[in-house]
């Protein structure tokens, strides 16, 4: 879920919702993955799975096992859907942001392995967690998305989407994390989920007005 600090966006499984475009109406929801392992989990990997049939909201009964666990699985999440949308994007703006999130992501990812280590913390998924399904469902909506116009727009709105709950969530476990250093890093990750707010935001609005479709003829 960065730069400035150890500490990452937090996603949770947030409530499915619609998203119609131009020739595609895709179910997306909130990112999260039951595999840990950041080299593991690519784009190819990951099955169909069935969408969820009810959200989950942030627990505020997770433990710092949880939560690392939570987090870590995010930044896997994001890190999987910007590669696939880096390699198949034409548009140099939607690249640019793709890139950021996967720089960010691994380095967010790295930094709370090393936290988990120094607080001896083993990270251990939320009970019934689904994000594995959840992660399936996303990636399908991408790759079946009928032009990569199309693609990017998708993609690009449910960034929007995730990081305006990611602050909510941010703020949430600010309060619920039991380590001190836990509770600072979240904190710390307050602007970097803004960041990575407002730059979707600003693409989206390009793309709305044709201006994004213009980008994409100039990178052919």
């Amino acid at each position: 879920m960065m730069k400035h600090s150890f500490l990452s966006k937090y996603i949770f499984l947030g409530e499915a919702f619609l998203l119609s475009l131009a020739l595609i109406a895709a179910s997306c929801t909130r990112k999260t993955n039951t595999d840990y392992g950041l080299d593991s989990i690519t784009s190819s990997a990951i099955s169909p799975g069935p969408n969820p049939s009810s959200s989950q909201p942030a627990n505020t009964s997770m433990s710092d096992e949880n939560i690392i666990a939570a987090l870590c699985a995010a930044d896997s999440a994001e890190i999987t859907e910007a590669k696939y949308v880096i390699s198949h994007t034409k548009n140099t703006e939607v690249r640019s942001f793709a890139n950021m999130m996967v720089v960010d992501h691994s380095k967010m990812w790295k930094e709370k392995k090393e936290l988990a280590k120094k607080l001896n913390v083993k990270p251990l998924p939320p009970a019934n967690d689904n994000g594995s399904s959840m992660m399936a469902s996303e990636m399908d909506a991408l790759r079946n998305a009928p032009n990569a116009h199309a693609m990017d727009s998708l993609y690009i709105a449910d960034a929007i989407q995730d990081h305006k709950e990611d602050l909510k969530d941010v703020k949430e476990l600010q309060t619920t994390a039991h380590h001190a250093e836990l509770r600072d890093a979240i904190k710390g990750a307050e602007p970097v989920v803004m960041k990575h707010l407002e730059h979707p935001r600003a693409i989206e609005s390009k793309l709305m007005s044709g201006a994004g479709m213009a980008a994409s003829k100039r990178s052919q």
